[in-house]
């Protein structure tokens, strides 16, 4: 019985060290580009283990990276449903690592994609139907694909209220999403103000509420950014309550000298790599200086926005301004 005991014990730990190893071995693989190893490295842990959710997630990025997005697709919805934070870490870990690929189920814009995305996820909730995550990605969906102007957006509001039923908090800024596309206004607000007020420490519904005031009250705005820097220690949410501060003085003329330090320090940090992109940050940065009237260093930080990007039409307005 020991020994029957002993040998089950080491084929489990033997059969988890042997996957780790595999994983290491598919991100390794990935960054590198081979794609052929890293396919067979994850294939080799899905065999063994089906509901593995970092291996379905590298194995959707692989198929990615080689164009499959049918298989992409279906591995990466399969993953996100399981579980939903699980699968956001892996993203960003991917996005991190510069594989040039980002994973997000119910964001993809192309139709074809789309609808593959969402037949996807509506066959998950035929044997799952309280899948949250499913009802996330749907009620996202219908109000980032063209589907809204043929009047799906109800569907939208469907799976936005199932999903509230569940977890408010994530619900909090679909509704947003929601209320934003429909254009009603009232709603946007007493539901951003709820969201803030029953989670003052969610990044998410600071940095709405802070791009809401900013035109009517830049005080608030401000003070609602200022406020989270000095109360939280998160890298990556700090490092976009450093932009919007930028953002905010560029956009109102408002503590411009703020501003500025606040971009500049943005472009040292190392947390700048998509919160957005630092070509965003030279862009402000050269609209403050407008404000300014230090057009120098508007030429200076609006040329190297378009170094990076070229053909953006906001730069290249603001560069024939200048």
């Amino acid at each position: 019985m020991k020994k029957t005991l002993g040998l089950i014990l080491f084929s489990f730990f033997y059969s988890a060290y042997l996957q780790a190893n595999n994983l290491d071995l598919a991100k390794a693989s990935l960054e590198a580009k081979n794609y052929s190893q890293s396919l067979k490295a994850l294939q080799t842990i899905t065999k063994q283990d089906p509901a593995n959710i970092e291996a379905l997630y590298y194995l959707s990025l692989n198929h990615y990276l080689v164009g499959n997005y049918e298989e992409m697709i279906r591995l990466g919805v399969k993953a996100y449903t399981k579980d939903h934070t699980l699968a956001k870490t892996v993203r960003q870990y991917a996005n991190n690592e510069n594989f040039g690929a980002d994973v997000k189920i119910g964001l993809f814009r192309k139709i074809r994609l789309a609808k593959q995305i969402r037949n996807e996820l509506y066959f998950v909730l035929q044997s799952e139907p309280d899948n949250v995550n499913a009802h996330y990605a749907l009620g996202y969906y219908y109000i980032l694909t063209p589907y809204l102007l043929s009047g799906s957006v109800k569907k939208s509001l469907y799976h936005i209220n199932y999903l509230a039923d569940f977890d408010i908090k994530r619900a909090y800024p679909i509704y947003s999403a929601y209320y934003r596309k429909i254009k009603d206004s009232e709603n946007f607000l007493n539901n951003l103000s709820q969201w803030h007020k029953e989670h003052p420490d969610d990044w998410n519904a600071v940095v709405e509420l802070s791009r809401h005031e900013q035109t009517s009250n830049p005080e608030k705005s401000y003070e609602l950014l200022t406020n989270w820097l000095q109360s939280n220690t998160n890298d990556v949410d700090d490092a976009q309550a450093i932009y919007q501060i930028g953002r905010l003085a560029a956009t109102t003329g408002d503590y411009l000298k703020e501003g500025e330090t606040s971009l500049l320090q943005y472009l040292e940090l190392p947390e700048n790599v998509d919160n957005p992109e630092p070509k965003w940050a030279h862009y402000r940065l050269s609209m403050i200086y407008q404000h300014l009237k230090e057009m120098s260093k508007a030429q200076e930080h609006i040329t190297k926005a378009l170094e990076i990007d070229p053909k953006n039409s906001e730069f290249l307005k603001l560069k024939a301004k200048l």
